[in-house]
């Protein structure tokens, strides 16, 4: 499972609107994820959008890559720098060992 994430200002102002980009991609051969959530708490209510790439179905599956996007407007109250942490949660089927 890798996740990356990019933004889009490498510096800004107040008032400046900051776009996020993050992908989540399944290593082929590993178990299919259901039920996947993202999370970010700087991004602006309303503006996340996603997942694309899902085949419709709901379920991250091996090789597979979702995108998800949102932006920020910078505000006064905002820490300088801004620190961004974004959450992906997901189940998925246990793995059995024999």
């Amino acid at each position: 499972f890798v996740i990356s994430g990019v933004k889009e200002l490498a510096e800004a102002k107040v008032g400046d609107t900051i776009a996020y980009s993050f992908t989540a991609t399944l290593t082929p051969g590993s178990p299919n994820l259901s039920g996947f959530t993202f999370a970010d708490p700087i991004c602006d209510p309303g503006t996340i959008a996603g997942p694309a790439g899902d085949d419709g179905d709901g379920v991250l599956e091996g090789g597979e890559t979702w995108g998800f996007s949102c932006t920020h407007v910078v505000t006064t109250s905002d820490p300088d720098p801004l620190p961004n942490t974004a959450t992906f949660c997901a189940t998925g089927a246990p793995i059995r060992y024999p």
